[in-house]
């Protein structure tokens, strides 16, 4: 039994499924309406990449930039907490490196921990999602 389950039993299948299917694009066309989001986006890719960038090498970064804002906005709410809390599981072991060998009290130690759950939030959609791009 996942946690994924355990939640869905608790909150309900369709609860559970909208929670999980809602994405950031739709909280941000909802908020600008989805007209002005379209235009939002490809006035981004021209300036980005057709007008910006006229070597190959600079407009390939722009590129690879644009579809990386891309996929921000096709990603789910439910997929970055599920991956920000993995994280932040797999990462809880280093308290024992930080007493231990780094010879530091326990309060310092969950401080330490403490400090590292922001990092660990923002670095763990990038290694759960597989592809970034």
């Amino acid at each position: 039994m996942t946690l994924a389950t355990v939640v869905e039993k608790l909150i309900g299948e369709q609860k559970f499924v909208r929670i999980r299917d809602c994405k950031v694009s739709d909280t941000v066309k909802g908020i600008l309406g989805e007209r002005r989001y379209v235009d939002m986006v490809e006035s981004l890719r021209s300036r980005l990449v057709d007008r910006e960038y006229s070597t190959p090498r600079r407009n390939n970064v722009a590129r690879l930039s644009f579809e990386a804002m891309r996929s921000v906005g096709r990603e789910s709410y439910y997929g970055f907490i599920v991956d920000a809390i993995a994280q932040n599981i797999v990462s809880l072991p280093y308290i024992l490196n930080d007493r231990y060998r780094g010879k530091q009290s326990w309060r310092a130690t969950i401080g330490t921990r403490i400090n590292a759950v922001i990092g660990n939030t923002l670095t763990g959609r990038p290694y759960g999602h597989g592809k970034i791009l």
